[in-house]
């Protein structure tokens, strides 16, 4: 691969690391929300016992599946971008060494 393939497969490693994080992060960040909605919803006469229903309910327990998953991705993603930086810094000190051996 040239310079310019090993540029465009980085960023698009890098994107794609962006992208699951992104998504991770919203699902992350709107937890406590879907948490006080499903809390509304309830029926129960203490604050407890509302949170408790609310967690034990299969759109909270989904949700938190959910963002578990993008999570999982995300940190996939991040392997995937850091790998190709050390393929890539691999592939350099090679040809330095190619280099340097042409020399002697």
């Amino acid at each position: 691969m040239d310079a310019n393939e090993l540029y465009h497969k980085l960023t698009q490693a890098g994107d794609d690391w962006a992208d699951k994080q992104a998504a991770y992060n919203v699902l992350d960040d709107t937890k406590n929300a879907v948490l006080a909605q499903l809390m509304l919803k309830s029926s129960a006469t203490s604050v407890a016992a509302k949170e408790i229903e609310a967690k034990a309910s299969k759109e909270y327990t989904d949700h938190v599946k959910h963002t578990q998953e993008a999570m999982k991705l995300a940190l996939k993603a991040k392997v995937n971008y850091e790998s190709i930086k050390i393929w890539i810094d691999l592939k350099r000190s090679e040809e330095a060494t190619r280099r340097a051996e042409m020399k002697l």
